[in-house]
């Protein structure tokens, strides 16, 4: 078999032809690279999806818990605020009746003739308050106790006896006659 030398142009043509075979099988290489990378990709935004699906649901469920409490507080308020009311009446209701009980003591007191002035923690001019029995003053929360009754001849006394107490007590006569 006889082999034809090559010319020039042949010579050219087939390094050319080399070439785009190189570049043919570059492109293919570069195609299943790019392949790869997408269908990596994909998985990626799947994935991805499926975590802020996740974290949307977590995100719903928590605004839903919150949003659970917050009417469970308001309702918590609600009650909160009509006790105190009904607090504040209770209070007003004992301050009414210490200002009948302290006035009667006063007319019992002038009625015998005694002129014995009261202490400075007198009750007459107690006041309703908002705040809790256990920080408001004596003066404004705390009901008195009478341990004699007002019937009896002794003058009466106001005690406090601690800080949300006050005691009315009877005084012995001075001649030591049993009241």
């Amino acid at each position: 078999m006889h082999t034809t030398p090559r010319t020039p142009a042949m010579q050219r043509f087939h390094n050319t032809l080399s070439l785009v075979e190189a570049e043919v099988i570059e492109l293919r290489e570069s195609k299943l690279q790019e392949d790869d990378t997408v269908q990596k990709l994909k998985e990626e935004m799947k994935q991805f999806r499926e975590e802020s699906r996740a974290s949307i649901a977590k995100l719903e469920s928590r605004m839903d818990k919150l949003s659970q409490t917050n009417d469970d507080l308001r309702y918590h308020l609600c009650t909160t605020r009509e006790e105190l009311e009904q607090r504040e009446r209770y209070i007003d209701t004992l301050n009414q009746q210490l200002v009948i009980m302290s006035s009667a003591s006063r007319e019992h007191l002038h009625q015998l003739g005694t002129t014995q002035a009261e202490p400075e923690t007198s009750i007459t001019s107690m006041a309703s308050t908002t705040q809790p029995d256990d920080t408001a003053p004596a003066s404004q929360s705390a009901p008195a106790q009478v341990n004699q009754p007002a019937s009896q001849s002794a003058p009466a006394q106001l005690y406090k006896t601690g800080p949300n107490t006050a005691q009315i007590y009877q005084t012995r006569p001075a001649s030591g006659q049993p009241y």
